[in-house]
């Protein structure tokens, strides 16, 4: 079983522009956000419960796995991080708006639109690359344990989406909370409000 979190909500996220790589750090909101999702956790899992914590090494993912983990009771030391669980790769575009990449790259802009899943920002990522490595990484998670996993919201989407074998098209179509967070179980997904 997974317990997969995006992380709360950053700066980044509030004015609109791509964070891919790079890194924004949680606002008060984002904060509270990780907070009641680890208390959430905490209601779901017993405190004997053998299980992983696995987060992105990105900062704000970091910083919500710590929170998470505080709230259930945890030391951040026996978080474990891997790459790939980082956020899509959006190259030239991170740290832009959308109307920037808009202005700056009509015609790229235009066509990643139009097919989102195999088009990415210049020297950034395509959903099918992520779609390898997050498929890579549920193959080395699918041996029964517990396994808490702090990522991203395209990430998370595109993680969910193969596990639950769905098209590309609904896979794009799926939302991206950083309030609650998903259960990953028996090839089922399930939203857990917090």
């Amino acid at each position: 079983m997974i317990y997969l979190f995006r992380h709360g909500e950053t700066c980044w996220n509030r004015e609109g522009r791509k964070q891919g790589w790079q890194n924004s750090d949680l606002t008060e909101k984002g904060i509270g956000q990780a907070t009641a999702n680890g208390i959430a956790l905490s209601r779901l899992i017993e405190p004997a419960t053998a299980f992983r914590v696995v987060s992105s090494p990105q900062g704000r993912c970091r910083q919500t796995a710590s929170l998470i983990v505080a709230s259930i009771g945890l030391d951040e030391a026996g978080i474990e991080y891997d790459d790939r669980l980082k956020e899509i790769g959006y190259g030239q575009w991170e740290g832009l708006t959308e109307s920037e990449i808009a202005k700056r790259d009509p015609e790229l802009w235009d066509r990643r639109n139009l097919d989102r899943w195999s088009h990415g920002a210049p020297d950034g990522e395509t959903f099918s690359m992520v779609q390898n490595r997050v498929s890579d990484w549920l193959e080395d998670n699918s041996d029964g344990r517990i396994v808490i996993a702090v990522s991203h919201g395209t990430t998370g989407r595109i993680l969910r989406g193969f596990y639950a074998d769905l098209t590309p098209e609904e896979t794009i179509a799926l939302p991206e909370p950083q309030l609650g967070f998903f259960r990953l179980n028996d090839g089922e997904v399930s939203f857990v409000s917090a």
